[in-house]
């Protein structure tokens, strides 16, 4: 596939790629492969989904951006449950509060109606009663998916922001340490994407959430969230100093 010149039959290639540099935390990277991609092809909805989330994490000043691309890949699929979660979290950091849970509500009832038996649909929904303060519903579906795949490290760091939300602080500390164990497991690069997830996460919950920001261990899993991000970074600063020079092509 050429980068500057992306054809249809590769969008799902394409989409690998860019969820592989979120991965990353590589998000500028990301957005522009889709920018590059939005210009070549048809409108796509999971195109439009991907840009909403590459600009929600480069910052506040990119939330607007964010909130176009997600109304945009509504417009286009009514039914992407990304897009409506992903809307409803900028509108809950711009200060929409209402708007935002209205569009929490519609995900949780819409994986209702679904059956709840895609995995990915169902940590969505956790997230959405999350942040609609449905604290014992979101640890419920939180452990029903870590039940059926332990691995994935985003919902258990998900499951610990909801613990702590919830007070049960032990738990809550124990979920953030499996969590961090678990990505010992993978490279440096993708340690670092996840964490600062996590890291957004909690400083959102903090800024929120009485509940969290009062909460005696809250500091304490914060600055074990950044000492692992800064060594994560650390490592991959390393292996690229590591990586031999090519050759200089005078031989």
């Amino acid at each position: 596939m050429s980068a500057s010149q992306p054809d249809e039959p590769d969008l799902d290639h394409l989409l690998d790629r860019v969820e592989e540099l979120a991965e990353l935390g590589d998000h500028q990277s990301a957005l522009q492969l889709l920018e590059t991609a939005r210009a070549a092809l048809p409108p796509d909805a999971r195109v439009e989904t991907a840009r909403g989330w590459s600009f929600e994490n480069l910052g506040a000043d990119h939330l607007g951006s964010a909130a176009s691309a997600y109304e945009e890949a509504l417009r286009l699929d009514p039914e992407i449950l990304e897009a409506r979660e992903g809307l409803g979290n900028v509108l809950f950091a711009l200060g929409d509060i209402d708007a935002a849970n209205r569009l929490f509500i519609e995900v949780v009832e819409q994986v209702d109606r679904s059956g709840g038996d895609d995995p990915t649909a169902r940590e969505l929904q956790g997230w959405c009663l999350y942040k609609l303060s449905q604290f014992d519903r979101a640890v419920e579906v939180f452990l029903g998916v870590l039940a059926e795949s332990g691995s994935l490290v985003a919902v258990r760091f998900d499951l610990g922001l909801a613990l702590l939300a919830k007070g049960e602080v032990g738990k809550a500390v124990t979920e953030y340490g499996a969590a961090i164990a678990q990505l010992q497991r993978v490279t440096a690069a993708r340690r670092v994407g996840a964490l600062m997830v996590a890291l957004d996460d909690l400083d959102a919950g903090i800024k929120d959430r009485p509940s969290i920001r009062l909460n005696y261990a809250t500091q304490e899993m914060r600055s074990r969230l950044v000492w692992e991000l800064s060594e994560a970074r650390a490592s991959v600063t390393a292996e690229a100093s590591a990586k031999p020079a090519p050759p200089s092509g005078d031989a």
